[in-house]
């Protein structure tokens, strides 16, 4: 018998679930929001359930020229069972935080992420000119 322990997940049980939680995604995310130049705060990752209202993203974030960000992270979809979708709450908060200007994106994946905040970057270039 092997002394390797098997990291399950939280929520489902499922070993393969382990590897693509959404905490594991956080520190891309994190760092493609540092090299863009956005000054971020994590938002009720202490016990959120109690502490901040439903639908808040996870992150907020700001820039001098984008302006404000909400960024909520998911867990990669594995399969599409999986409660891995906006909640109601959470499509409330987007309506909310675009209405208002901010900009609001919803991934999982440092790369997307990344494109998209370029995608911003060079429609707010075009614009300039």
């Amino acid at each position: 018998m092997s002394d390797a322990t098997v990291a399950v997940d939280e929520v489902s049980g499922d070993p393969r679930d382990a590897l693509i939680s959404e905490k594991r995604t956080m520190p891309a995310l994190e760092e493609v929001l540092t090299l863009y130049g956005y000054t971020f705060y994590r938002v009720g990752q202490n016990d959120a359930r109690r502490t901040q209202d439903k639908g808040v993203s996870d992150y907020i974030a700001f820039h001098d020229l984008d302006g404000v960000l909400f960024l909520e992270a998911k867990r990669p979809r594995r399969r599409k069972d999986r409660k891995d979708r906006q909640s109601d709450a959470q499509k409330r908060f987007e309506r909310s935080a675009v209405g208002a200007g901010a900009l609001y994106i919803l991934t999982s994946d440092a790369v997307v992420l990344a494109a998209r905040l370029g995608n911003i970057r060079a429609l707010r270039r075009a614009r300039e000119k």
